[in-house]
């Protein structure tokens, strides 16, 4: 995890928003947000405003429309790995993730990401609130109103809705 966000990190400060840039296709404005572009350049995805400042550089595999997941979110893939950015453009949730699962259908709030095949929970603000150290998690409310099962290296256990694990 670290060495990618080593290189993500590396992309990104290598890039020089003040150079003039050409793309090799550009979207119409208002799409992903009013005035803001989606554009295209070898193949990877970035934003640039109506005024032409670049809010994310063209070295993203895809950026999705706002509020498929939460409405002041957007979802971001880069080197396959999915993260989040908000409407000011900022990377609200760094792409390392493998995968990460609509909010609201295990616990309200909660969104099931995956790392590594491991499984854990972020919440709306995207901060993990439950690591992604699980084989299995099953939704809460299906033994207990407030537990989720989980499972982790062949044994089982519960974690409560704050995401603390309950032995028995």
């Amino acid at each position: 995890m670290r060495k990618i966000l080593l290189a993500f990190i590396i992309v990104l400060s290598s890039l020089d928003s003040n150079a003039q840039k050409a793309y090799d296709d550009i979207e119409d404005f208002d799409i992903l947000r009013k005035n803001w572009a989606l554009v295209q350049s070898d193949e990877c995805y970035g934003i640039i405003s109506s005024d032409g400042i670049e809010i994310l550089p063209p070295v993203y595999d895809h950026i999705e429309d706002f509020g498929i997941y939460k409405k002041n979110l957007s979802l971001i893939t880069f080197n396959g790995k999915h993260g989040f950015i908000n409407k000011s453009g900022e990377i609200v949730l760094i792409p390392i993730y493998e995968y990460i699962e609509d909010f609201d259908i295990y616990k309200s709030g909660w969104a099931l990401i995956r790392n590594d095949d491991k499984l854990g929970f972020i919440n709306t603000n995207c901060e993990v609130v439950v690591e992604p150290i699980y084989d299995s998690i099953e939704e809460f409310g299906i033994y207990r109103k407030r537990l989720a099962k989980v499972e982790k290296d062949g044994m089982y256990c519960f974690i409560d809705s704050k995401g603390k694990e309950i032995s028995k």
